[in-house]
C-alpha cells in the first residue's frame, strides 16, 4: 500500500515520497502518464515497482487534475498545478538539503512532457523523458477531449484559441531560456508520435547545437510499449547520473557449464560507489569479478546483477542482467504441471536426477501462503480451490546432498 500525502497549496498535490540512501544525495522525480482510456483507475503512479531497487529519494507526483490529468498545468492554463508541483518539488529539496542540480525528473508520455517541462523550466539536474508530447494541444484535441475542456475550456470560449497555441508551444518556449539540463531521451519511429512530437523537437535541440542523450529504438513498436522499453533505458542510464559511474559496455555469456561478465566500466566517482556484480542463488548473493569465468557448484536457478554500493557496503541500486538453471548434471531443469480436475487444482513437479529427491510446497492464494507441505518424496499434490482467485505453488527440491533448488510455478486464475 502507497502511503499517499496531500501537499497544500494553489493547487493541493498527492504525492508518494520513499526516502532512499543519504550517501546518494539525489532525489528523483516520478510524474504520471495517462492510464488507459478503459482504464477503471483514472489517475496512477508510474514506476513505483521499477524503481524499487534503486535506493534514492523519490517523489512520485500524481496528476489528479480534471478527468484524467492536465499535464500538470492546471484548469484553463492558469499553472495553479505547475507553481504547486514546483512548491512541492523544492520543499522536499530543501528539506533533504538536495541542490538543484541534484534533482532528476522522470516519465513517459504525458509523464515524459512533464519531466522535460519541470526539468528545463526550473533549471533541475537532468531528465529522462519517454515518447513525450510537445504540441500537446494538438494531442489532447484528437486523443483526450477531457483534458482539452480542462486544460483549454470550450471552444466557443474567447480565450481558446490562445490558450490552445500557448500549450502547442510551451514546450518549444523552454529552448529560448539556457538548458543546463542533462537530457536523456527516447523514442522511437514505430510510434505514430515520433513524428508529430518528438522528432520537431529532437531537430530545434540540434539545430541550437543543444547536447542529448537519444535512444530511437527499432524493439519498440508503438507507442504504448514505452512502459517496457523507457525502463531499460532508464536504468541503464541512471547509474551515470546518480553515480558517476560509467558502463562502456557489458555482456553477460552463459555457457553450459559457466558463465563471464565481458565489462569496460569508468567509475568517476572517486570510489564513493563501487560498481559490483553477483549471482543469486536460493536467496543467497555471491559477488564475483568481471573478465572472470565463473563455474556454479551447486544446481539451481541463478539470477545475475550488477548493483552499485556505497563505502558503508549499502546496495543503493541494482539491476538483473540475465539468469539461467545450472543442474551441474545432477539435477535437469524441473518442470511443474498444473490440471484442474472437479474443483481441485493437481500440481506435479517433473525432473530427471541422478539422486534421490525430496520434495516441499508452499501454496499461495492471492500472493498469501495458505498451505505448506514439508519434505516428502511425493513429488506431487492435490488441493480444493475458490473460484476468483489466483494461485502459485512454491516449490522446493532437496537432493540427497543438502542442496535445495526454489522456484515458482506461473499465477493459476480460477
Amino acid at each position: 500500500m502507497l502511503d499517499e500525502k496531500i501537499y497544500y497549496s494553489d493547487k493541493n498535490i498527492k504525492y508518494v515520497f520513499s526516502k532512499g540512501n543519504e550517501t546518494v544525495n539525489k532525489l528523483i522525480v516520478i510524474f504520471s502518464g495517462y492510464a488507459a482510456k478503459d482504464s477503471t483507475l483514472k489517475h496512477r503512479y508510474n514506476y513505483v515497482n521499477i524503481l524499487k531497487d534503486v535506493n534514492v529519494h523519490k517523489l512520485f507526483i500524481l496528476d489528479d487534475n480534471g478527468e484524467t490529468g492536465s499535464y500538470y498545468f492546471g484548469n484553463a492554463m492558469n499553472f495553479s498545478v505547475d507553481s504547486s508541483v514546483i512548491s512541492l518539488i523544492l520543499f522536499k529539496a530543501r528539506e533533504l538539503h538536495i541542490n538543484l542540480e541534484n534533482i532528476i525528473t522522470l516519465g513517459s508520455s504525458k509523464g515524459g512532457s512533464a519531466a522535460l517541462y519541470f526539468g528545463l523550466k526550473y533549471k533541475l539536474g537532468a531528465v529522462f523523458a519517454g515518447a513525450f508530447q510537445t504540441k500537446i494541444a494538438d494531442l489532447i484535441e484528437m486523443r483526450r477531449p477531457e483534458s482539452e475542456i480542462y486544460l483549454l475550456g470550450p471552444k466557443d470560449n474567447p480565450d481558446y484559441k490562445h490558450r490552445y497555441e500557448q500549450l502547442n508551444s510551451v514546450m518549444f518556449n523552454l529552448l529560448k531560456s539556457p538548458i543546463v539540463s542533462n537530457l536523456y531521451l527516447i523514442s522511437s519511429e514505430n510510434d505514430w508520435q515520433y513524428q508529430i512530437h518528438v522528432k520537431p523537437f529532437v531537430d530545434k535541440l540540434k539545430e541550437l547545437d543543444i547536447s542529448f542523450d537519444f535512444n530511437l529504438s527499432n524493439e519498440m513498436q508503438n507507442h504504448s510499449e514505452i512502459s517496457i522499453y523507457f525502463p531499460i533505458y532508464f536504468k541503464s542510464k541512471l547509474i551515470e547520473e546518480l553515480f558517476n559511474i560509467y558502463i562502456k559496455n557489458m555482456n553477460l555469456e552463459l555457457m553450459k557449464d559457466t558463465f563471464k561478465v565481458y565489462e569496460n566500466s569508468y567509475n568517476h566517482s572517486k570510489n564513493s560507489f563501487l560498481l559490483k556484480y553477483d549471482y543469486r542463488i536460493n536467496n543467497t548473493r555471491t559477488t564475483f569479478s568481471p573478465n572472470t569465468l565463473v563455474t556454479p557448484t551447486i544446481p539451481g536457478y541463478y539470477k545475475f546483477y550488477y548493483s552499485v554500493e556505497n563505502t558503508f557496503g549499502d546496495v543503493v541500486y541494482q539491476q538483473i542482467i540475465g539468469e539461467k538453471y545450472y543442474g551441474l548434471g545432477i539435477v535437469s531443469e524441473p518442470t511443474i504441471k498444473l490440471d484442474l480436475v472437479s474443483e481441485r487444482l493437481f500440481c506435479e513437479v517433473i525432473t530427471h536426477s541422478t539422486v534421490e529427491l525430496s520434495y516441499a510446497f508452499y501454496i499461495k492464494e492471492n500472493g498469501s501462503i495458505i498451505d505448506k507441505i514439508m519434505y516428502q518424496k511425493n513429488n506431487k499434490i492435490d488441493f480444493e480451490i475458490r473460484t476468483n482467485a489466483t494461485y502459485t505453488i512454491q516449490y522446493f527440491i532437496q537432493t540427497d546432498s543438502g542442496h535445495k533448488i526454489i522456484n515458482n510455478s506461473n499465477p493459476f486464475h480460477t
